[in-house]
């Protein structure tokens, strides 16, 4: 098959770029699912990541080892959780031959703890305006930019914890 030429189809050319990008879950790699899911396992019980995704702990147990196939609407919650953590959707650089290089989430780059990373982004601003002859104008607005997608994160992460039941001890 041949590639797509711009204007024949009455789309655009894709971009030449090595990068892929969406929000949309249909689109979201089954691998890339799969490991945010084991990950997210990892962190949580499979009661509270099926909590989160309204199916069984044992679909999720299931999907996790790879025993047999998901049905459409599991990959799509399961894909939608993904999404959800992801403020930014999914993006990955496109490698001829290899695993795809999926992007980590930005709180990942930073020390753990919301209040930590923040710390250490408007440390990075305050260092690069040091110098106000260099520093561009976009500073102020990265600095935004880059708190408001921590504060999104670790937001979709706290949701990830186990809920109470009404009726336990605990509450």
């Amino acid at each position: 098959m041949s590639k797509p030429h711009a204007g024949r189809s009455g789309r655009s050319a894709p971009p030449e770029a090595g990068f892929e990008h969406t929000r949309s879950w249909w689109e979201v790699p089954p691998e890339v699912v799969w490991a945010f899911v084991a990950d997210l396992c990892d962190r949580d019980t499979f009661r509270g990541v099926a909590a989160r995704v309204g199916v069984s702990p044992e679909t999720v147990r299931k999907y996790v080892a790879g025993i047999g196939r998901p049905f459409l609407s599991t990959r799509k919650r399961f894909a939608e959780l993904y999404l959800e953590h992801h403020p930014a959707g999914y993006a990955a650089e496109r490698r001829a031959g290899a695993a795809r290089r999926v992007q980590p989430p930005l709180r990942r780059l930073f020390p753990p703890g919301e209040e930590a990373a923040r710390h250490e982004v408007r440390t990075l601003v305050m260092l690069a305006q040091r110098f106000p002859d260099e520093v561009p104008e976009s500073a102020g607005p990265l600095l935004a930019w880059l708190e408001f997608q921590l504060a999104a994160e670790y937001a979709a992460e706290g949701r990830t914890k186990p809920r109470r039941k009404k009726n336990s001890p605990e509450s």
